[in-house]
């Protein structure tokens, strides 16, 4: 399948089969597409924390929606929190040496995160980027998904045992086969409500 068809036929799956679990080996491409994804600095500020067995606690967390407990896998896309970055700047300045930067400007990307709105969310927004070549990996595989908008951070992290002083929950994504004819069509708005041209 191509990128394109990919775009095409992604949608976020509400019925998955439960008896249909993805491979090991599938899986593995998913999550390698999240890693190559494109991230501001090239800071890599994520992890991936992969998810089988029950869901029942996860669904807890994101407000009951049913279709995370019929899924194969859910990915918590995990960031660094600003604070921890801060304290510990080596987490990210270590990456970016081994990357060929020079010690001094690993430490000045630190303070460029630091100086915009929220660093901590500036991280945060980058797990979309992954999120995004997932979703679509997956659809290129005949793989359902569903980028979950609505959960508690708090409770999602409590059910992961997650380290909470250095990482918070950013993104969680469900995956798994859709039920036959779950997926409509799509009907988007017309391309000139939403694209404009100016030339400058």
């Amino acid at each position: 399948m191509t990128v394109r068809d990919a775009i095409n036929v992604r949608r976020s799956t509400r019925y998955y089969q439960e008896d249909k679990k993805i491979s090991d080996s599938d899986f593995e491409l998913i999550i390698e597409a999240g890693r190559k994804a494109p991230n501001g600095l090239a800071l890599e500020g994520w992890k991936f924390v992969v998810l089988t067995g029950d869901f029942s606690k996860i669904a807890e967390a994101t407000y009951g929606q049913s279709h995370i407990q019929a899924a194969s896998h859910v990915v918590a896309l995990i960031n660094y929190k600003m604070e921890h970055v801060n304290a510990n700047p080596e987490v990210i300045t270590d990456n970016l040496v081994a990357k060929g930067l020079p010690q001094e400007q690993a430490v000045r990307y630190i303070d460029s995160i630091n100086a915009k709105n929220s660093g901590t969310q500036y991280m945060r927004e980058q797990l979309m980027f992954a999120g995004s070549q997932m979703v679509l990996q997956a659809a290129g595989l005949g793989i359902g998904s569903v980028i979950v908008g609505g959960f508690d951070p708090v409770k999602f992290a409590e059910v992961i045992n997650l380290d909470t002083d250095k990482y918070e929950v950013g993104l969680v994504i469900d995956f798994g086969y859709s039920v036959e004819g779950d997926v409509k069509p799509r009907t988007l708005r017309p391309i000139e409500d939403v694209v404009e041209h100016i030339e400058l």
